[in-house]
Order: structure tokens, then sequence, then C-alpha cells
């Protein structure tokens, strides 16, 4: 974490909701703050390239998407964010649980939380302020 600010990716293909983390992130880290990744394989690619220390994970990542977010937690073995934090925020329950599999079994800490769950964004905040 650098400077009390953590270096976060968000995974997340719908706009209603990238625009609701920035809603609850920029009033804590800034308009600039956090890092997004519209597909898996933008995900994938930032992954590859740069250290996190939260990943917010969504599974559905588009209707043409050939990846899910389950090729983007796979990925994660072989990148440099095996320490990071994860949050599974995906409302499939059946891909939500893959990932937190995936994650687990690499020994990353990893909460998950559906979107749709009420309290969803304090519970995203308050994960944010444990890491």
């Amino acid at each position: 974490m650098s400077a009390n600010k953590p270096t976060i990716l968000i995974v997340e293909d719908e706009v209603t909701r990238r625009d609701f983390f920035r809603e609850i992130f920029e009033p804590l880290f800034g308009r600039d703050w956090p890092v997004f990744a519209e597909n898996a394989l933008e995900g994938i690619a930032k992954i590859r390239r740069s250290q996190y220390d939260i990943i917010f994970l969504d599974h559905d990542l588009g209707p043409d998407e050939a990846l899910s977010g389950t090729d983007v937690a796979a990925c994660v073995y072989r990148s440099c964010n095996q320490g990071s934090s994860f949050f599974v925020h995906s409302m499939n329950p059946g891909g939500s649980a893959r990932m937190v599999s995936i994650l687990r079994d690499m020994g990353c800490r990893v909460v998950e939380c559906a979107y749709c769950t009420p309290g969803f964004g304090q519970r995203a905040i308050e994960f944010v302020q444990q890491v």
C-alpha cells in the first residue's frame, strides 16, 4: 500500500457499477482512483503488468466476452498479485464460487459479496479500509 492509499483494480464491464465504485471510493482516495478494467482481457493485462493491493472481480464480463472473471482469477497464479486481497462481487453464484475457489487455492485473501447484497457499498469500503 502506498502512503495509506491502496492500489486497487476493479474488473467490471457494467458502466453503472463502475460509476458506483467511483462514487464510493472518490471521497476516500480522490477522483483518479482506482484503476478499472472493462473486460477480462484488459483485467488480465493489468494484472500481468502491475501489482495491486486489492482486486475487485466480477465474473460475467460482457455478452460477447469469450473470457470471464474465472480466467482473470486464474491468471493471478503467474503474476505478482498472489499476495493481493480479492473482493468477488459477481451476481453469478456459480461463477463467483469458481473464482473464490481458484483464489483461495492460491492462498489469497478473498471476500465474496454480490453487488446486489444490501449494504454492498459499505462492505466494499470496509474491506478496502482493512487492507
